[in-house]
């Protein structure tokens, strides 16, 4: 969607089809092929032919949740929306939550989406897509509902990726403390080894309360708005020196 987002916002400001705007048209084809197909054969098995479409529109209730343990914005605005640490461990409640976060997350996404069709020009096409698909990456499980405790996954290869590729040291160090952090979420939930785990280990899960995963999660926010924040104090305005993309210009 991000990527069908910038062409769109591209054309409109170029009113035409140039180079970039081609681009990011073709990186869609292979994901709209695959679809295509799977749903053309999901019609010949006796299936409804937008079934693959209507699992992305309306998922399984039982996987809808505002946060799904994963240390996002939304424990820390449960527990002071409710004035109490308690949030559990897995949040569903207020309903208008859901809301919330689908409106914030267009909000930032349309900005995000903005910000880059106007500075793209001294970008090269490389970190123009990288930037792209690490805002989404980032927002989905940071903002947005139902997101799960693996969700920041990709979020973490391609955020990683983009503070190397811009040099930014700060940003980097932020982004794997966030990561430390998330990985004791995780160890804090499940463990590793099962039954035979150690007991620091066996004794950090019995202690994992609703109360420290809004803890975690504040660390967590702050990691990942430390990064982001660093990453646009970082050369990010002004790579278009190391070289030019597809429809860009280099900067002088």
């Amino acid at each position: 969607m991000v990527v069908l987002g910038y062409a769109v916002m591209r054309l409109v400001r170029e009113r035409r089809l140039d180079e970039r705007t081609m681009c990011a048209i073709a990186l869609l084809a292979p994901a709209v092929i695959a679809i295509v197909a799977w749903s053309v054969a999901f019609a010949a098995g006796g299936h409804s032919l937008t079934l693959l479409a209507d699992t992305y529109l309306h998922p399984e209730r039982a996987s809808q949740a505002v946060s799904a343990q994963m240390p996002n914005i939304w424990y820390p605005i449960k527990a002071l929306y409710s004035l109490n640490l308690d949030t559990g461990l897995v949040i569903f409640a207020p309903h208008y939550f859901y809301v919330v976060a689908a409106g914030a997350t267009s909000l930032l996404m349309l900005g995000a989406l903005l910000a880059v069709v106007r500075r793209d020009g001294l970008w090269p096409w490389d970190l123009t897509i990288l930037v792209l698909f690490a805002s989404a990456t980032v927002v989905q499980p940071m903002v947005f509902a139902s997101a799960h405790e693996n969700h920041f996954y990709l979020a973490a290869v391609l955020v990683s990726m983009l503070c190397i590729r811009v040099g930014s040291i700060r940003g980097l160090v932020a982004i794997s403390a966030g990561l430390l952090v998330q990985t004791l979420n995780l160890l804090a939930l499940y463990g590793v080894g099962g039954p035979g785990m150690s007991e620091p280990l066996r004794g950090l899960i019995q202690s994992y309360t609703p109360e420290a995963l809004v803890l975690v999660a504040c660390a967590n926010v702050f990691a990942v708005a430390v990064t982001l924040l660093a990453l646009y104090r970082s050369r990010i305005g002004c790579v278009g020196r190391l070289g030019s993309g597809p429809g860009g210009t280099r900067a002088r």
